[in-house]
């Protein structure tokens, strides 16, 4: 599973979490919207930190949830975590 931070659509749509998937990204921010972060990294850090808890509900929303493709949805990192390698791995970024 990768995770990653992407700018979502719309107006006030932020720096949100989601989940990379073949075909676009997965919003997850309504899995993490009981973690407090002062930044987007430390968002990461918190998600990389109780990942084991947060995990079904990640899957869950990657499996039934829109994805957003790239054209709504732009990247924010250069990096995506590989929960199942436990590292970080380069994306394109295009």
């Amino acid at each position: 599973m990768r995770i990653g931070l992407f700018e979502g659509p719309g107006a006030g749509g932020g720096i949100r979490p989601g989940v990379v998937t073949g075909d676009g990204i997965v919003d997850v921010s309504a899995a993490t919207a009981r973690l407090v972060a002062h930044s987007p990294q430390h968002l990461m850090a918190q998600i990389i930190d109780n990942f084991e808890d947060l995990r079904p509900a990640f899957e869950r929303l990657a499996a039934h949830a829109a994805r957003i493709t790239r054209v709504w949805g732009r990247s924010r990192t250069a990096r995506w975590w590989n929960w199942k390698s436990r590292k970080s791995a380069r994306c394109d970024s295009t």
